[in-house]
């Protein structure tokens, strides 16, 4: 076996007695304090009898130890281990420096170094620990935080406080600063470098991977969300400069790397420093909210728990949101939200059936995928993918518990109702329904905005409705009844259908009709009395007969005929010629024929 002092043991470098040794001590132990004892590993408190009771289980799985390579599948032994059992088995254990130990020349030249390193690198190459790859940066960074706040080094004792700096890495640190420990030939660190580089460079030439992930909590709709796109390299190391194409089945893509501002459905941006390229996901609204508006309605928004299990949960929120929504002076926050609920809030207003929107939260769904692009010779983006990678995201859909929670608050207002009430005072049904329109306008246009204008045709509609099922009119005469009942229903039916401004175009439509009805009413008389039927009846009755007279006048026609009929029975022979009668006393026809 090699004794250079700090350099790692390998199985096949034991000679055979000292390897028949070291099974001997491995399989004669009766227990873990036993083999413990013997394996010696100073300043690693416990940690004897932990790896003591490892080997006693790796022995019972296999019967017994029948080679030194079986010690490395034992948990918690490495190759320093290893190299450390051995040598407490042989006797070859090297002793710990202690502060005090080192003389005041040595102590000098060790704290001449440790002020005068610049860089953790500087560190790591002069204190040289071997076999723990990384530790002498980490080890150099530490060094450079507790000499900072200290000011200086002025005792080795100091050492020890420094984060991961116990007895043994003590010992190996004076020693490599005094170049009293052992150093790799040449020769096998320029393999060793080799083997390295060749590593690196084959998992560097690997596949290159891209990852998304979200940025922050859970975000509502008019709120950015954030998506992060980290290209790596096969070892894991972030790739700078790697075109990547990000695109979003819903919404729009808002991002830059530095070069240019890119927005829509898919921008290709450039990776950073880290290997990164960000993007904001904003909702696909029809018209550009104006900066003042977009950030009045993420303020607001703010106020909503991104951790809200449903909506009833963030009743207190919704209901701030519907307060500043009413006060008058937040026009442009009003005006934002306007064009949000504009562009999605149909799906509102067309269902059928009723859904409690506080009962769960419904989303806008967005699947934003990445594809890093490979580099042309002349470094533009080639079409070719070479990694691509996919983030399901979502955007709380808020407006549906919001516009519950406004119809909510707004019903209980009984003012609208006492209107309406007042309205079936009146005696006349058309100045009733008139009233009635007249109270459902007035109560919708105090509401601003088109939210508002929406929470004030679902209210009048309900109130309209309760005042028919009410019996709000029941007190009014039947006829009355007979009259208001279709035509509040039916303005029950266009408010729900058309909106409360509906009702202005029916009163409109009312009042014309009823101002045409009465004008042809007022004409009929002058009609009747120009109509050819009531003149002619006129003329006859102006043109009639006094009976007396008339009776008188057919009396004598009707002795004149009598006479005329005798006398030609008695001369019927006699060539004589008889005039005819006048027509009007012929019998055949009558008197008064005229002719």
């Amino acid at each position: 076996m090699s004794s250079r002092s700090g350099a790692t043991i390998q199985p096949h470098a034991v000679s055979p007695a000292d390897a028949a040794k070291i099974l001997a001590v491995l399989n004669s132990a009766q227990n873990a304090r036993e083999l413990a004892a013997a394996i010696e590993l100073p300043n690693e408190p416990d940690v004897g009898l932990r790896l003591a009771t490892h080997l006693l289980e790796r022995r019972a799985q296999l019967g017994t130890f029948t080679t030194l390579d079986q010690l490395l599948a034992v948990p918690g032994i490495g190759p320093v281990r290893f190299t450390r059992i051995v040598r407490a088995i042989l006797g070859d254990v090297q002793a710990l420096i202690l502060p005090e130990s080192v003389s005041e020349a040595d102590a000098a030249k060790v704290l001449a170094f440790l002020n005068s390193a610049q860089t953790a690198q500087e560190f790591a190459t002069g204190i040289e620990l071997l076999n723990e790859p990384d530790v002498g940066l980490r080890l150099g960074a530490h060094l450079l935080e507790r000499r900072t706040e200290l000011g200086t080094f002025t005792s080795l004792d100091q050492l020890l406080t420094v984060k991961l700096i116990g007895p043994v890495r003590f010992t190996r640190i004076i020693l490599a600063i005094l170049g009293k420990a052992a150093t790799v030939p040449r020769d096998e660190f320029d393999a060793l470098a080799a083997q390295v580089a060749a590593l690196q460079a084959a998992i560097d030439a690997g596949a290159p991977r891209v990852a998304l992930t979200p940025v922050g909590p859970q975000r509502y709709l008019g709120q950015p969300l954030t998506v992060l796109a980290t290209v790596t390299s096969g070892s894991g190391g972030p790739i700078v400069g790697a075109p990547v194409t990000l695109s979003a089945s819903w919404g729009r893509l808002r991002g830059s790397d530095g070069f240019s501002v890119q927005e829509g459905g898919s921008v290709t941006l450039r990776t950073a420093a880290d290997g990164t390229a960000r993007v904001s996901l904003i909702a696909p609204t029809s018209e550009d909210l104006q900066a003042v508006q977009q950030a009045a309605v993420e303020l607001v928004l703010d106020g909503l728990d991104p951790a809200a299990p449903t909506p009833r949960d963030a009743s207190d929120a919704l209901k701030t949101i519907v307060d500043a929504y009413q006060f008058e002076a937040n026009d442009d926050f009003r005006a934002g939200v306007d064009i949000y609920f504009r562009d999605f809030h149909q799906h509102l207003l067309d269902r059928v059936n009723y859904q409690d929107e506080l009962e769960s939260w419904s989303t806008f769904d967005s699947t934003v995928v990445a594809y890093v692009h490979k580099l042309a010779d002349d470094g533009t983006t080639d079409t070719a993918v070479v990694a691509s990678g996919a983030l399901l995201v979502h955007l709380r859909d808020w407006l549906g518990a919001w516009l519950q929670t406004h119809i909510d608050l707004a019903d209980p207002d009984d003012l609208l109702a006492g209107d309406l009430g007042l309205a079936t005072n009146l005696s006349d049904p058309n100045d009733i329904l008139t009233q009635i329109h007249q109270r459902i306008g007035d109560f919708a246009s105090a509401r601003q905005g088109v939210v508002g204008q929406v929470v004030g045709q679902k209210v009048a509609e309900a109130k309209l409705g309760d005042l028919l099922a009410s019996g709000g009119i029941t007190g009014l005469p039947e006829e009355s009844q007979a009259a208001l009942f279709p035509a509040v229903d039916a303005s029950t039916n266009t408010v729900g259908a058309l909106g409360v401004q509906a009702l202005g175009a029916l009163q409109q439509t009312r009042q014309d009709l009823r101002t045409h009805v009465d004008q042809q009413i007022a004409t009929v008389p002058a009609l009747i009395a120009e109509s050819p039927a009531v003149t002619a009846l006129k003329t006859a009755v102006d043109t009639k007969i006094d009976v007396a007279d008339l009776q008188d006048e057919l009396n004598k026609a009707a002795d004149f005929t009598a006479f005329v009929q005798s006398f030609r029975t008695y001369v019927p022979r006699n060539p004589v010629i008889i005039p005819p009668f006048p027509r009007f006393l012929d019998p055949a026809v009558g008197p008064g024929a005229g002719g």
